[in-house]
């Protein structure tokens, strides 16, 4: 499959609006506000971090990923499976998530 600058464009694109999604949104100025307190550049090497750390899973999954298969169809059935996930699972997820987030409480 060859890739040109168009489809290059597309994705870049779909990247940068995917941060817009109601589960991601409210993550953004606490996120952004906690590397910017860390260093003055930190949102500069939070930015960098997400892009490269992105770029290299994209690039796992488009060269590796196909040739033990991993394609297309594999990763429709895996999201339709998440997507229609049991309640414990759910609950897993956001009980785990909350007591994460719990260790930042009481933080000044």
């Amino acid at each position: 499959m060859v890739l040109g600058a168009g489809s290059a464009g597309v994705g870049l694109m779909a990247g940068a609006l995917s941060i817009l999604s109601p589960c991601v949104l409210p993550l953004i100025p606490i996120v952004i506000g906690t590397a910017t307190a860390s260093h003055r550049f930190g949102a500069l090497a939070l930015a960098l971090g997400l892009a490269i750390s992105f770029t290299a899973v994209g690039m796992f999954v488009a060269t590796i990923g196909f040739a033990i298969g991993l394609d297309a169809d594999w990763f429709r059935a895996s999201s339709d499976r998440c997507r229609g996930g049991s309640w414990p699972v759910r609950a897993a997820i956001c009980s785990t998530s909350v007591s994460l987030a719990s260790t930042f409480w009481g933080q000044h």
